[in-house]
């Protein structure tokens, strides 16, 4: 609080002739460190005009027509968590009292009530900006990624990769109310050669979906999102052919699912950059592969960082991790991402 903070007045009579007739005569001033507490002792008349100025970490007391019989009085404060130090003086200029109080912070000055003239001095209350609402982006964000896959399934000791993977999708937003609720379907596709048949590919096609709901926030700087749904990842495969003993790679079809946790955060860097991260655990994974033995206990783990331009997201450029693993089965999905949003105000 900068500039007067009041002027308090406090009647004594009228101005004019009365202040020649009477006036205050003031003590050494008393700063009570315990309570923060100022008191002005005097004798005489009571003072008529009271000023307070708080300017910054100072705060300054101005009693005209009075009198102060010390010339200056200089006194550092060590036990008061809100005032360093107070120096009172008479003032010519306003033929007063002038008493000013050094604090270690902002200060907050509080007149007291009473026959007596005196002060409540504490730390200024710190007001927090408002916090800004939670901004996702634009709703609706297209996406490409191009990387590599590999998968392992144990029990037929089959592993295959690939560094040809591209994928298209995209993800709807909605958000109202502090509640946010994601909907991804992304399409990839792919071709791997078969390890055991020379000569034999399969070619992929996976459809990625998931639908979840959460709350939007914002907390120390960082707009959040954290929210639980159901994800799907679907595989049909084709095979250029069909031996008499067929592999696990030679499955027509592919199904995991289950619930997904997700965490969304996003932090502006500098000017229109920014970063952010999307994080998703599904704890269980479920699978329906078509001729396959049970696979047991999955898990899978999905984590997106990535620079984005304007604060609503529009270019984002990133890296895509997507893990899915069990005692039986291993598969890796790796690769740069380009988001770009639309669909805003």
């Amino acid at each position: 609080m900068k500039g007067w903070l009041a002027g308090l007045f406090i009647l004594a009579g009228c101005p004019g002739p009365a202040w020649a007739e009477a006036q205050p005569v003031f003590a050494e001033p008393r700063f009570d460190e315990a309570t923060g507490v100022l008191t002005l002792p005097y004798t005489g008349a009571r003072p008529g005009l009271v000023s307070i100025d708080s300017p910054g970490d100072t705060v300054v007391i101005d009693v005209p027509h009075a009198e102060y019989p010390t010339l200056e009085s200089f006194r550092p404060v060590t036990g008061s968590r809100a005032v360093r130090a107070l120096l009172a003086a008479y003032d010519p200029e306003i033929k007063g009292l002038h008493l000013v109080l050094q604090g270690t912070g902002p200060l907050s000055v509080k007149a007291e009530g009473g026959m007596e003239l005196s002060f409540r001095i504490a730390p200024r209350p710190r007001v927090l900006p408002a916090r800004p609402p939670a901004n996702p982006g634009l709703p609706i964000r297209f996406g490409l990624v191009t990387g590599g896959f590999n998968e392992d399934y144990a029990p037929e000791l089959v592993s295959a990769g690939t560094g040809g993977v591209w994928q298209a999708g995209l993800e709807w937003r909605g958000q109202a109310r502090g509640l946010v609720w994601p909907v991804r379907l992304a399409r990839r596709a792919f071709r791997l050669a078969d390890p055991d048949y020379l000569g034999v590919t399969h070619d992929r096609v996976e459809t990625d979906g998931l639908v979840a709901v959460g709350r939007a926030y914002a907390w120390q700087g960082f707009q959040l999102g954290t929210e639980a749904g159901y994800r799907l990842d679907w595989t049909q495969v084709t095979s250029s052919a069909q031996p008499a003993d067929p592999t696990f790679s030679f499955r027509p079809s592919l199904v995991f699912h289950g619930p997904v946790l997700r965490q969304e955060v996003d932090r502006g860097l500098w000017g229109p950059l920014g970063a952010a991260c999307t994080m998703e655990w599904s704890p269980w994974v479920f699978a329906q592969v078509s001729g396959s033995a049970p696979f047991g206990y999955l898990t899978a783990f999905r984590i997106e960082p990535r620079l984005y331009l304007w604060s609503d997201q529009k270019v984002s450029l990133g890296y895509l991790w997507d893990w899915t693993v069990g005692p039986s089965y291993d598969r890796t999905l790796t690769g740069m991402t380009l988001t770009i949003g639309f669909g805003g105000p």
